[in-house]
């Protein structure tokens, strides 16, 4: 009976939902209807602005921003979300929307210069495209505002890292840590920059991401890497199945179990690990070539050709694989 009452309760929210969706687009309509008689009404606009946003549809949100801001181009709040629209767009898939972001920051300077927001995200803008010392500029002036804004001291730290000077990028990442500590990316690239520095404490930053995030892949992997690198393979290990756990078929932590199996020579666990890693990706050159060298300890040879003449047809510039290739008997 519970299952019923569930299926019911399930099928009732789906309705729900559905009714919702098209209540929003028959509004949508009748907003697009009034604005053909009244395309400069700023408050229809902003209704159907949201209602895109509601939607999740946030190319046709910014459209009827560009809108609000071209009938009010002095007000700097609307520019900063137009711009903010703009950069979650550019995020989404569409880089070419980043250009077009930092533009807008950049209209009327001289009353942008008081808006933090617009510099927040300006220094964040000029950093992606390496303008380093505009980018610390605008970070400095939001911290003069306010000296506790976490995600300014973030971009300075990153500002200095792509510098070289880690010292002064520490300095900055642990500052935001201590503003925020739930700035899971300040723990990894503080934990990048001490793994590059031969610091073990690099392992208790990939600690503290993983504590906030326990099924963040990416920073699972890292830090396996990281212990990898120092052939801690046990560790290494764990940390892979781990991202096993989460992502079954991940094909980076399959490649890399394959090769600690390697370096063990265990060469058939090894290449049932390389075996995973071609099935999530058929055009993954290295594991071809990978489970190639193990068949060929096996002493399976037709195998390993096999192996060598894919990696060969996915990239023929592959000197490795045709060396081996010319080398089985």
């Amino acid at each position: 009976m519970k299952y019923f009452v569930f299926f019911i309760s399930f099928f009732l929210l789906a309705c729900g939902t559905e009714q919702v969706q098209k209540k929003q687009k028959s509004d949508i309509a009748q907003l697009s209807e009034q604005l053909l008689q009244n395309p400069n009404d700023v408050a229809l606009l902003q209704k159907r602005k949201q209602l895109f946003l509601d939607r999740g549809n946030l190319e046709a949100a910014m459209m009827d921003q560009e809108l609000i801001v071209s009938l009010d181009s002095s007000n700097h709040e609307l520019l900063f979300e137009l711009a903010e629209m703009q950069y979650q767009i550019a995020k989404n898939g569409r880089p070419n929307y980043y250009k077009a972001s930092l533009k807008n920051l950049t209209k009327d300077l001289e009353a942008q210069e008081s808006h933090t927001s617009s510099l927040l995200l300006r220094g964040e803008l000029h950093f992606l495209y390496r303008n380093h010392e505009q980018s610390l500029k605008d970070l400095n002036n939001v911290l003069r505002v306010d000296p506790y804004e976490a995600k300014a001291y973030y971009f300075k730290g990153l500002n200095f890292k792509e510098l070289g000077d880690f010292e002064k990028a520490i300095s900055q990442l642990q500052t935001s840590v201590e503003q925020d500590p739930f700035n899971i990316y300040a723990y990894e690239e503080l934990a990048f920059i001490y793994a590059y520095l031969d610091n073990p404490i690099a392992e208790l930053y990939f600690d503290n991401a993983l504590s906030l995030d326990s099924l963040n892949v990416q920073i699972w992997y890292r830090k396996g890497k990281y212990l990898q690198d120092l052939d801690r393979f046990s560790d290494a290990e764990k940390c892979y199945n781990a991202m096993l756990r989460i992502d079954n078929f991940n094909q980076f932590a399959n490649y890399n179990l394959g090769y600690i199996n390697w370096k063990r020579k265990d060469y058939e666990m090894a290449a049932n690990y390389f075996s995973d890693a071609i099935y999530t990706n058929p055009e993954y050159v290295d594991a071809y070539f990978a489970r190639g060298l193990c068949f060929k300890e096996l002493g399976n040879i037709p195998q390993a050709r096999a192996d060598f003449q894919s990696a060969l047809r996915l990239d023929e510039n592959d000197e490795q694989a045709k060396i081996e290739l010319n080398n089985l008997p």
